[in-house]
């Protein structure tokens, strides 16, 4: 009978230690599960910066320029993509507020380029040719952003139009616009 009980106690010993262990992994996983989401917050928000900066600054001939202070990049990177994981690669980047950490010691750095290959250029200048990598909206729209300066250079060089010759109407395309790539990343404090 004493043979018996140890052989229990042992057996409910073994099934106590993978309790732990599997409530343990659990806390775990759910621990990775936060870090990893607020991580993606915290770079959101370095995005959402960047939009706005976008947004602020579409008008007129802004975009067409390059203005490093700001992260922003009238075309791509030159050669090969830069290697984001190289601290090197941020030294022309923004800082959301300021390089101040938040509360978890998170520092938030975007930069943005623009996708055309010449730099501080319309997006169809010819001298030099600049080629962007384009998207051309379906609704009605204004000139501004990385477009032409005027309505006058939109409605000659790039707009679509279709005349209803039932009706004499002349639509005109909305101009086509560049596309735009934000770049964020987040630096973490690690404790230890």
């Amino acid at each position: 009978m004493l043979f018996i009980a140890l052989i229990v106690l042992v057996a409910m010993s073994l099934a106590g230690v993978a309790l732990m262990r599997s409530v343990d992994t659990g806390t775990v996983v759910a621990g990775n599960m936060a870090f990893k989401q607020a991580a993606i917050m915290v770079a959101d928000r370095g995005t959402q910066e960047a939009v706005k900066w976008l947004s602020d600054n579409s008008g007129g001939t802004t975009l067409q320029m390059t203005n490093t202070s700001k992260g922003y990049f009238s075309s791509r990177p030159p050669g090969a993509e830069p290697d984001w994981f190289r601290p090197d690669s941020w030294t022309e980047s923004v800082a959301v507020n300021g390089g101040t950490p938040d509360a978890s010691g998170n520092v938030v750095r975007y930069v943005i380029h623009r996708m055309c290959t010449q730099p501080d250029a319309a997006y169809n200048a010819t001298a030099p040719a600049n080629e962007c990598a384009m998207y051309f909206p379906t609704g009605s729209g204004t000139t501004g952003g990385s477009m032409a300066a005027s309505v006058v250079a939109w409605a000659s060089c790039c707009s679509s139009r279709r005349t209803d010759t039932r009706n004499g109407i002349i639509t005109m395309a909305p101009p086509p616009r560049a596309f735009i790539d934000v770049t964020a990343r987040r630096l973490a404090r690690i404790a230890g």
